[in-house]
């Protein structure tokens, strides 16, 4: 049985942390098509995936191909803090979009109130 490149690239890794990096390459890319990440946080958050790509290859070509628990969980929580900073550079981008369309200031309502009574004539 013959074995694709993609599928021979990931023969030896945990599937647990090669479904993650794809999830998050995915999530990445889908915040770039959207318009929630700029270019520059695209690059970070990019950077950052390589970074732990290339931590976790030279952990398990220390390791004739394998990590070690402590490796593994190491790299979860690496993974985990490259998860929540591409939910919080997506969210910036989301929450910054709602301020500019909203508008709405502290006291706005009572303002208005305050006009239309105003505005309304005495009996």
């Amino acid at each position: 049985m013959l074995i694709g490149p993609a599928r021979a690239q990931t023969a030896g890794q945990d599937t647990t942390i090669h479904e993650r990096k794809e999830n998050q390459q995915d999530r990445i890319a889908n915040g770039v098509a959207s318009g929630q990440l700029t270019a520059g946080e695209t690059a970070n958050l990019e950077r950052k995936e390589a970074n732990l790509n290339s931590e976790t290859r030279t952990d398990r070509q220390a390791n004739n191909g394998q990590l070690t628990a402590p490796e593994k969980a190491q790299i979860n929580r690496q993974q985990n803090r490259l998860s929540q900073n591409i939910y919080n550079d997506k969210a910036q981008r989301r929450r910054a979009a709602l301020t500019a369309t909203t508008r709405w200031t502290p006291g706005a309502s009572s303002s208005r109130i305050a006009s239309r009574k105003e505005s309304v004539p005495a009996r």
